[in-house]
């Protein structure tokens, strides 16, 4: 039987956080407001047309969140390898940790394979660059979706009912695409 191999990004929302001062503060964490959380996921079964996506735009909504978490713990679960770029120290720290915190345990054991390790140990030396965009400008031509910078993770908290909904379209396209690259980079 073919191994289940799983693609997977996700994205994080930022934390809100009182401080005096915008130049290099210390900011304890009894003046964390919100905390930093995922705020979706994209995920893809290696061969399959269809990209997976599930999000939790609203900070006060922990149903939702917590829908959403179970959701990739049951894929990763399921998965017997997952594929990711820069995963090993982002997107699996930050599922692992959110799992923990809602006691879901953690999934079935999986092999992890990160791509920027890879690249990292076959490639630095000839590429300018370990960013995914870059690999796959050179590898792939093709690019991930530009989004508008930081403004799009302000719209998708505090703007109008019209700016969320177009700034949540462009972060499951990015997020998407972010994946679909990834396969293909793998």
């Amino acid at each position: 039987m073919a191994a289940k191999v799983l693609v997977l990004d996700l994205e994080t929302q930022r934390g809100i956080v009182e401080t005096f001062s915008l130049f290099r503060p210390f900011i304890g964490i009894d003046r964390v407001i919100v905390p930093s959380r995922v705020l979706c996921f994209a995920a893809k079964w290696r061969g399959s047309d269809k990209v997976i996506f599930d999000s939790a735009w609203d900070d006060a909504d922990e149903s939702a969140y917590r829908s959403m978490l179970q959701h990739v713990w049951d894929l990763l679960d399921e998965a017997d390898i997952v594929v990711t770029w820069n995963g090993d120290r982002f997107d699996v720290q930050w599922l692992e940790a959110e799992f923990l915190r809602l006691g879901l345990g953690r999934p079935t054991p999986y092999k992890s394979v990160d791509l920027i390790k890879s690249v990292k140990k076959w490639f630095k030396g000839g590429l300018m660059s370990m960013k995914l965009d870059w690999s796959a400008r050179t590898v792939l031509k093709d690019r991930k979706l530009p989004h508008g910078g930081q403004d799009l993770w302000q719209d998708i908290r505090w703007g109008t009912s019209a700016e969320k909904r177009v700034a949540q379209k462009i972060m499951r396209e990015y997020n998407e695409k972010d994946v679909v690259l990834t396969e293909q980079l793998f």
